[in-house]
């Protein structure tokens, strides 16, 4: 009960306890809306919800200091607002796509499944790859904005109700919010097919992405991130307006096998796109590898037959002609920020330097 005054007061010196005498600069903290509780019986009952979890946060920011880090999971987003370093945006993921009970033995097995069918219609708090992706992509905006998105941990492990193409679309997911990329699988128990999944999304993208169909999709499938070339890249041999490009993400959250498209607004070609003339552009799916050349103009995307639950990661760059061309590669998901150098020694020669390891910049 945080209306309390000792409450508060022995919240602050835990807090000071982990962070000064044990020396933790990083703090989560989780069930934070347990402080905010509907109906409960509070000290100073004129305290409403919101004040009572504003009042926590405060007091965990002001004892652990400017300089801890501090992610705040399971709560109320306002209450947070100015005072976490990264908010979990999610529910918890699970490989599950639907929430669900945890299973149980016959003879209880008609039991269990009246419960899956009740908690399958939660679209926002029980752990399931669905609410985690929901809530994620409609609030990327959040990132760098008001901190740190968190969209829980990356499922890299095999198992048997997520395929590999369904993983690379949760790590789509993750990856393009932008955020804090945390896993929590057991190195060891992983296949170096895995382990490689996860060098491709480090460090993380420098932005979020931004959802097109925000307000029209239940769950938005449509995702675009601009990006460009560092500035420290060394770059000879290739126009300037060459080095941007966009990721445009497609996706199909239904269990039906569809078509996805995607109408490209002029803002977005104007991008990639030299005004007045005729372009044609390059299209590499960075997780399939397949590349397309499409005539311009560039107008519409589709990701034909998309299976469910999967997602098509397109890296399009416009075809400069007479030079040759940086396209993508597997090395980072950016599909581009991993270059650091790139030399045209001749149309059949060019040298190419790549790090991983400096900081990111996008547009």
């Amino acid at each position: 009960d945080v209306s309390h005054p000792e409450a508060l007061a022995h919240v602050a010196k835990v807090v000071r306890t982990v962070v000064t005498e044990w020396g933790y600069k990083y703090l989560k903290c989780d069930f934070l809306h347990c402080a905010a509780v509907r109906g409960g019986v509070r000290y100073d009952p004129s305290v409403g919800r919101a004040e009572c979890l504003a009042r926590l946060m405060k007091v965990i920011r002001a004892s652990a200091g400017d300089d801890t880090f501090i992610l705040g999971c399971s709560a109320p987003l306002g209450p947070c607002v100015g005072v976490v370093d990264a908010m979990r945006i999610s529910a918890d993921v699970a490989t599950n796509w639907l929430p669900r009970v945890v299973d149980l033995k016959t003879p209880l097995i008609n039991l269990l499944n009246v419960a899956n069918r009740l908690v399958s219609s939660d679209e926002t708090n029980l752990p399931s790859s669905r609410n985690m992706v929901r809530n994620t992509v409609v609030r990327l905006a959040f990132h760098k904005r008001l901190w740190l998105n968190d969209p829980d941990c990356l499922i890299l492990r095999e198992n048997d109700e997520t395929n590999l193409a369904q993983v690379h679309a949760l790590l789509s997911v993750a990856a393009l919010s932008g955020g804090t990329l945390i896993f929590s699988d057991p190195p060891e128990d992983l296949t170096a097919e895995r382990v490689a999944l996860l060098r491709t999304l480090l460090p993380p993208l420098p932005h979020a992405a931004t959802p097109l169909d925000l307000l029209q999709s239940r769950i938005p499938e449509r995702l675009a991130l601009p990006l460009k070339l560092p500035e420290d890249a060394v770059i000879e041999g290739c126009d300037v307006p060459a080095q941007t490009w966009l990721i445009v993400a497609l996706f199909n959250w239904t269990a039906q096998v569809r078509d996805v498209k995607l109408v490209l607004s002029p803002e977005l070609i104007s991008r990639i796109e030299i005004e007045g003339k005729h372009c044609s552009f390059h299209k590499l799916d960075f997780w399939s590898k397949k590349y397309t050349r499409l005539e311009g103009p560039l107008a519409k995307l589709t990701a034909a037959s998309l299976a469910p639950r999967c997602c098509e990661l397109l890296l399009l760059r416009r075809v400069t002609p007479g030079v040759a061309q940086f396209v993508g590669s597997d090395v980072h998901i950016s599909g581009g920020l991993e270059l650091s150098s790139w030399r045209e020694m001749n149309l059949a020669e060019t040298q190419l330097g790549r790090d991983v390891g400096r900081d990111l910049v996008a547009d």
